[in-house]
């Protein structure tokens, strides 16, 4: 039940992986707008201690995060405990000519679909199904824990970490602005960057 608390939540639990992915490419967050809601408000532990009680949520289940980056990007973030399935990509990103779109979250080698803007004659048209597969296979095979390669070339001092304690920090802050914006109802900075250097006070903003 402690993951549906409002000491938790979906955005501590699950929205974090994509606010590291969407930060580690295209750089910190500066401002952003949370909306909150409960979309299913009674829960039944189906497994493990306790399993087939019921129990009533008191906090939000479904958070939307607006995200505005300091290189001029945007961003948005679904984090939610209320949907039981979904078709949508975890990570798609649009750029002036194409478009990416990962379904996979949880391997660094998966298969990344493309869609690129071509204006020759006779265009490549349409969605390239694994765009990526013809690239050779990285060491790194989980975003979360990007593998026992890196961490061995991490103690031996060959690598430095690709996750760092500066990057979490920035998208804790990132989590809990979001807290600041849906409690006051608008907008709420993020003072903190990836590198761990620090651009003022963090505060609401209208």
């Amino acid at each position: 039940r402690g993951f549906y608390s409002d000491r938790v939540g979906p955005v501590l639990d699950l929205g974090v992986y994509a606010l590291h992915c969407i930060t580690g490419l295209l750089g910190p967050v500066r401002r952003l707008h949370a909306m909150a809601s409960i979309g299913m408000r009674e829960r039944v532990i189906l497994a493990g201690v306790g399993a087939r009680e019921s129990f009533r949520l008191e906090a939000p289940d479904h958070v939307m995060l607006q995200l505005a980056l300091a290189s001029g990007a945007q961003a948005q973030v679904l984090a939610s405990f209320a949907v039981p399935a979904t078709r949508a990509p975890f990570l798609e990103i649009h750029c002036t000519r194409g478009t990416l779109s990962l379904r996979e979250p949880f391997e660094a080698n998966a298969r990344v679909d493309a869609w690129l803007y071509d204006d020759r004659r006779v265009p490549l048209e349409g969605w390239l199904t694994h765009a990526n597969q013809g690239f050779g296979r990285t060491p790194v095979e989980d975003l979360i824990a990007c593998g026992i390669v890196h961490f061995v070339a991490c103690l031996t001092g060959a690598e430095e970490p690709i996750t760092t304690a500066a990057h979490a920090l920035h998208v804790l802050e990132i989590a809990e602005a979001a807290r600041t914006s849906i409690a006051e109802g608008g907008p709420a900075e993020v003072a903190s960057t990836i590198d761990g250097s620090y651009s003022g006070e963090a505060s609401a903003v209208s």
